[in-house]
């Protein structure tokens, strides 16, 4: 009997089902855009301080850090080092990830479009920190970006979570990249001014990033050979041949691939 079983039946007891899984996505983000308000509010209030105890300025820039650190928390959401398949589940990834990140997105646009009230006269007039609210362009140019974040780093945590030290070494030029990047973008998007060709161009840079990460989801079971599902007949089979060694081992008999 293959020694591969008892961690496999673990798993499958393990593994919460793809509804709470989604559920998980979708609580955890709205924690984290109530977080980020509260800072967005604190310094609108003169009450958050930087490095060297400086202000946080309410502006633009800061609202385009605040918006993107959601987009960086999301595949971490995943992560639980106490599950057999680390948080990234074998069965229904790609569903919950193309689901759950447009899900997410939209709670986050929603909540961005009332940072321009906390934020007041910080951002300058015509920024998409300042328009949020009441300029389509502004919205779809946020929402589609909060997507393409969201997506590309997704695809980047995903082989360093599920593929061991040597994988999340050579991943972690482009993770740190990553998060430079998108900072950056954030900032410029919430502190300039929308325009087609933007919303055009992270569009497209959006739909790039799920059909890749979806294509990294297909090949979950490559990256992680060992930890293949056994099916339902598998399972029974499994029991089967348990009981039947419990019971010989009960009788003082040894089975005949052990002796």
């Amino acid at each position: 009997m293959s020694s591969q079983y008892p961690a496999q039946t673990r798993e499958h007891e393990s593994v919460p089902s793809w509804r709470r899984d989604f559920g998980r996505i979708i609580g955890v983000t709205v924690i984290a855009v109530v977080i980020m308000t509260i800072l967005v509010g604190l310094s609108s209030a003169g009450l958050l301080y930087g490095k060297r105890w400086e202000k946080v300025e309410a502006d633009g820039v800061w609202a385009g850090i605040a918006a993107t650190l959601p987009t960086l928390i999301f595949p971490f959401m995943f992560m639980e080092l106490s599950r057999p398949d680390h948080g990234f589940r074998r069965k229904g990834l790609i569903p919950l990830l193309l689901l759950g990140i447009p899900a997410a997105s939209v709670l986050e646009t929603l909540t961005v479009m009332t940072w321009p009230f906390i934020l007041g006269d910080g951002p300058y007039p015509g920024s998409v920190a300042a328009e949020m609210t009441t300029d389509p362009m502004s919205i779809v140019l946020v929402f589609v970006f909060l997507i393409a974040a969201t997506a590309w780093f997704t695809t980047v945590v995903m082989p360093m979570a599920i593929c061991g030290y040597k994988v999340a070494l050579m991943l972690l030029l482009p993770f740190l990249g990553a998060i430079f990047l998108f900072m950056i973008a954030g900032v410029r998007i919430f502190d300039g001014s929308p325009s087609v060709a933007s919303i055009i161009i992270w569009s497209a840079v959006a739909l790039g990033g799920l059909a890749v990460l979806s294509l990294v989801a297909a090949l979950r079971r490559v990256f992680d050979r060992s930890g293949q599902v056994m099916t339902e007949a598998e399972r029974v089979e499994y029991a089967r041949q348990y009981r039947q060694e419990r019971d010989r081992y009960g009788r003082g008999e040894v089975p005949r691939d052990r002796r």
